[in-house]
């Protein structure tokens, strides 16, 4: 895999502003290289320090842990004995937590108002994000599905990986579009990144990046 970014070299501490976040960079006593990213306040001009995405490189065995910090607390998203691979975990995860183009209030809104109307979700989910992200009432892999109560995503490799349980109709036409919305602009993102980078990912791999981004 190409590497993503140039390591950090050297253990000053220094922070860089750039159009969507602050990314602190910091050693921690020696054993860690510690990156934090929080998301700026576009209205107001500063950051949100209560929450960020941090990520911590073991500076011998160069493993990578990323975490979600939630006023100080830790909670482990996942760990990586691949530097590279992490990497690009990373910016998945700050890509997916803070730089997100958000689902239509107007499109949620008609699904709302069609009840439970299967042929009016299916003309609204297709003509919104198309037939390659959703499939109602059967499972079709690599799509957000649903049985009626629980929406999932079935992997490729067809591992079931639940999203909401017991939810009713019309409430599951939205969570599919959301869902279906972000499942099209992870592959929209890895495109791009894949082209840019020259990448060859595994399928897991592509999977494991792609649960990541629906914080699944």
């Amino acid at each position: 895999m190409r590497r993503l970014s140039h390591e950090i070299s050297t253990p000053r501490r220094c922070a860089r502003f750039d159009a969507y976040n602050i990314i602190n960079l910091c050693l921690d006593k020696g054993v860690h290289y510690k990156v934090s990213v929080y998301q700026k306040n576009y209205d107001k001009d500063n950051v949100y320090f209560d929450m960020s995405i941090k990520c911590k490189t073991d500076i011998v065995n160069k493993k990578m842990r990323l975490y979600e910090v939630q006023r100080n607390k830790e909670f482990l998203i996942g760990q990586y004995a691949d530097s590279e691979f992490g990497q690009l975990a990373f910016y998945i995860v700050v890509y997916s937590y803070f730089n997100q183009d958000k689902p239509s209030n107007s499109v949620r809104k008609m699904l709302r108002n069609i009840g439970e109307d299967v042929n009016k979700a299916n003309k609204i989910l297709e003509d919104h994000i198309g037939k390659n992200y959703f499939s109602l009432y059967r499972k079709e892999i690599g799509k957000i599905s649903d049985d009626r109560c629980d929406v999932f995503y079935l992997s490729f490799e067809n591992n079931i990986i639940p999203i909401v349980r017991n939810k009713r109709l019309p409430s599951a036409f939205v969570i599919i579009y959301n869902y279906g919305f972000y499942l099209k602009q992870f592959d929209s993102l890895m495109k791009k990144i894949i082209s840019h980078y020259n990448l060859k990912l595994k399928k897991e791999e592509t999977e494991e990046l792609k649960r990541l981004y629906l914080k699944k």
